[in-house]
């Protein structure tokens, strides 16, 4: 059943893609991302200091309607001419794949699009953790239009392996797994993409192994451990948390990470309306329960580095933080917290979007994605 489901729905993924996610946005958006992201880059490449409507400094601007270097759209300049976008086809998708990793454990790996000379492999970490990879093919298929993208489910999930020992099933163990699985796809460095809880992941990655990263994205994720704070006095938050039951007593751990997943998805999204399909997202999603016992019994071990911060510091390489503005997940004062703490790190924001980003709107998740990694 959960085959059939994942069919049905990558078919409709596919479809959406031949929609063109480039023709979604005004043109007038085109242009200021675009530019945007030239100003980044002349700013990385020649030290330019801060200024004008983007920048990459943590540095406060004084231009209230951007903030700090958070990419929004504005409109367009008088005079300015903006090319037609280009149509767009749907990327190849490559059945799903069977790679061990060793330690018993072969990872389910999806990999989309073409290798491109001069571009790493996107790779892609899923969140959950008891959730599998599908539920972000709407924001890695268009990217997947003009680079390679590998994503994976993690031990415990989806199709990878199952029914580990408890203790197999620790956040270090697949750092691990990804390092293996880089080395089996024959590759010395990626641009590392990290979901929620895999945004975490990515950041213990990125402390373990600096030098396999080219360029890293956080979307829908922290690198702090105190959320609650930031959701106390939210209104909206509170009066979308009453709707969530609580799961049976006796249920199953799989049947509690489903009742989870379905329940929260008013606090996943901002957008209401959008409800019913992203419930039929998630009908193609094969969850699992494997990660429950270690979580219940307080075996787990960080998912993030002790001062992710620090480690983003050291390791000196381009980061961008993406982030839906109305995430009840990770609210985003988490992500501007982290930018302000890791300078010529890039916020992009995505507006009147919640946790889910890359389904809200994803031609503007995919466009700030595409425009970062170059």
């Amino acid at each position: 059943m959960h085959d059939a489901a994942i069919a049905c729905r990558e078919a409709g993924v596919r479809a959406a893609s031949e929609k063109c996610f480039d023709q979604l946005h005004p043109p007038s958006e085109i242009w200021t991302l675009r530019c945007g992201y030239i100003v980044l880059s002349l700013r990385s490449w020649l030290k330019f200091p801060a200024s004008g409507w983007v920048q990459t400094s943590a540095t406060p601007s004084t231009d209230s309607t951007f903030g700090r270097s958070t990419c929004r759209s504005t409109g367009n300049p008088p005079g300015v001419t903006v090319d037609t976008p280009r149509p767009c086809h749907t990327p190849p998708m490559h059945p799903g794949q069977q790679i061990p990793v060793g330690d018993g454990v072969s990872l389910h790996v999806r990999r989309l699009g073409e290798p491109r000379p001069g571009r790493p492999p996107l790779l892609a970490v899923h969140g959950g953790p008891s959730w599998d990879h599908s539920y972000l093919l709407p924001g890695l298929e268009p990217i997947a239009a003009r680079r390679e993208v590998v994503a994976f489910d993690m031990r415990g999930c989806g199709r990878s392996t199952r029914d580990l020992p408890v203790e197999a099933y620790q956040p270090d163990l697949v750092v691990e797994d990804i390092r293996r699985l880089i080395d089996a796809l024959g590759h010395d460095t990626v641009d590392l993409l990290g979901f929620s809880t895999g945004g975490q992941v990515a950041q213990l990655f990125t402390e373990a192994h600096p030098e396999r990263v080219r360029r890293l994205v956080l979307a829908s994720t922290t690198a702090y451990g105190d959320v609650s704070p930031y959701l106390a006095d939210w209104p909206e938050y509170e009066r979308r948390a009453a709707m969530a039951t609580e799961p049976p007593a006796d249920c199953t751990d799989l049947q509690w990470t489903v009742h989870h997943a379905r329940t929260g998805a008013v606090t996943a999204i901002w957008d209401l309306g959008r409800l019913d399909a992203y419930l039929r997202l998630l009908d193609g999603v094969v969850f699992t329960g494997d990660w429950l016992a270690p979580w219940r019994r307080g075996l787990l071990r960080p998912w993030r580095p002790a001062d992710p911060a620090a480690v983003l510091r050291e390791w000196g390489g381009r980061v961008m933080i993406l982030h839906g503005e109305q995430d009840m997940g990770f609210p985003l004062p988490l992500a501007e917290r982290l930018h302000e703490a890791v300078p010529g790190s890039v916020l992009a924001v995505i507006p009147a979007a919640g946790h889910m980003a890359h389904v809200e709107n994803p031609g503007l998740w995919v466009r700030h994605v595409r425009m970062f990694l170059g």
